[in-house]
């Protein structure tokens, strides 16, 4: 009954076992983490001790997510930082569903601001470019917008069937038609108006294509918005308020403010100056008028304000809203030529 044997067979499973506890032990000490420091606060020593132990203060909740069928509003931190809203927000619109009548949906495409008392825009605003425009097909089907917010009015292509109105467009189809997906943006409901058919096919088109030829060389970047203003206008069935039941307002007269900016001064509103030109643009929206030229109807942007309550070139130093804002554009603007769907 002397002294262990660790040579006999029972001594080398013994000291089999004290090695392989040594081993456990040392890899125990090298996985802790160091001793605190005087840097490190309560929060952080109990951290470290594990993610079964509560830390000192608690955490943050996730952000909230969107209840099921429900749609991402847009925040404002969004909105203000889209291209589409480069010179201003015209009527200050917000994503909040409780402002029924200047809801700001933004889209990659455009931004408006939605009534939904008139079941159409305020306004829609956007960017166009070189790069925006190519030869896409054209999208065929009008589609109610799936971004407005629950038990707001949303307009079906059937409400504007047989009223003697067309789909009228405020941001065009051809100012997006690089690729399919930048169209299909366009047929929106909400980026429609009831427009008198021998508007929106003649003057208001005209008025696009010059639009468009002011920036298709990719040396100038327009900034364009686009609205209705008051009520009722007349369409191939005559004089009309509203259509779909009251539920979309007919408007008198439609607006356009164009911004023609050097693509080099396209990226800070504070680059651009007082002498970048500006068209204004109020065409009533009557089915008499069946004249291709929309010069005869430019006025002034202090004067579409006027009228409409907005307030554009929000984003631009004071001193060039205001010296823009009186400008009424006199250049000299080529009759069109009749386009081939009314030859």
């Amino acid at each position: 009954m002397g002294r262990s044997n660790l040579t006999g067979p029972r001594g080398w499973i013994t000291l089999a076992v004290m090695l392989v506890a040594l081993g456990f032990y040392v890899a125990d000490r090298r996985n802790k983490p160091p001793p605190p420091t005087g840097a490190q606060t309560t929060e952080s020593r109990t951290e470290s001790r594990g993610s079964d132990v509560a830390p000192a203060t608690p955490q943050q909740p996730p952000p909230p997510t969107a209840p099921p069928g429900s749609t991402p509003r847009p925040s404002v931190a969004v909105a203000s930082a889209s291209p589409q809203l480069f010179l201003g927000n015209p009527s200050d619109a917000r994503p909040d569903p409780n402002v029924r009548n200047n809801f700001l949906l933004v889209r990659a495409q455009y931004a408006l601001s939605f009534n939904d008392e008139k079941g159409t825009a305020n306004w829609v605003s956007w960017r166009l470019r070189s790069a925006d425009m190519g030869d896409a097909p054209r999208p065929r089907l009008f589609q109610p917008d799936p971004l407005l917010p629950p038990r707001f009015f949303r307009a079906a292509s059937r409400d504007y069937s047989n009223s003697g109105f067309d789909r009228g467009h405020l941001c065009p189809n051809s100012d997006r038609d690089a690729t399919v997906e930048m169209a299909e943006e366009t047929f929106f409901l909400t980026n429609i108006i009831p427009q008198s058919p021998n508007v929106n096919q003649r003057s208001w088109a005209m008025l696009e294509v010059y639009t468009r030829k002011l920036a298709e060389n990719g040396n100038n970047t327009l900034f364009v918005v686009a609205g209705p203003n008051g009520r009722g206008g007349s369409g191939t069935k005559g004089q009309a308020d509203s259509i779909a039941r009251g539920r979309i307002t007919v408007p008198a007269e439609v607006w356009k403010v164009i911004v023609v900016v050097p693509t080099a001064m396209a990226g800070d509103p504070a680059l651009v100056g007082p002498n970048v030109r500006v068209i204004a643009v109020r065409v009533p929206n009557d089915e008499s008028l069946t004249t291709l030229e929309w010069a005869g109807f430019r006025t002034s942007v202090a004067d579409i304000e006027k009228a409409t309550g907005l307030r554009f070139f929000t984003n631009l130093r004071a001193e060039v809203a205001d010296a823009l804002r009186k400008k009424k554009d006199t250049q000299v603007i080529p009759v069109p030529e009749t386009p081939r769907y009314l030859r």
